[in-house]
């Protein structure tokens, strides 16, 4: 009996690890400096169903969507395809919007947002 409540309870134990534990580091550090890099730039608004949020907020958002839905994640390209760039509930585009600048939709944004950041890398 004790042997199946410690099986139980290591299974609930890997369930409840977040998925980004699961990643690669390489992706895990992408997808980190990704919304950190995001978060850094407080001159834009994150725009999702017609609301928009701080880049602050943007990321706690998509970091608690990631934390959700992140065993679909397994490269920084899949976080922003399946994470980042769309409602799950409206299926609508996310759209980044600087203040300087009109709206773009997040997804591609956000893709050379990460290849700047690739290149810097190396």
């Amino acid at each position: 009996m004790k042997r199946r409540a410690l099986l139980a309870a290591a299974a609930l134990a890997v369930m409840a690890r977040p998925a980004a534990a699961a990643l690669p580091t390489r992706e895990r550090e992408r997808i980190e400096g990704l919304l950190e890099a995001m978060e850094r730039q407080t001159d834009l608004q994150f725009e999702r169903n017609g609301r928009r949020a701080s880049s602050r907020d943007a990321v706690r958002f998509l970091r608690a969507k990631w934390e959700r839905y992140g065993a679909e994640v397994d490269t920084a390209e899949a976080f922003i395809d399946r994470i980042a760039s769309r409602s799950s509930t409206s299926g609508q585009p996310y759209r980044v919007c600087p203040k300087s600048l009109s709206c773009a939709e997040a997804g591609p944004w956000l893709r050379g947002l990460l290849q700047q950041l690739d290149e810097r890398r190396t």
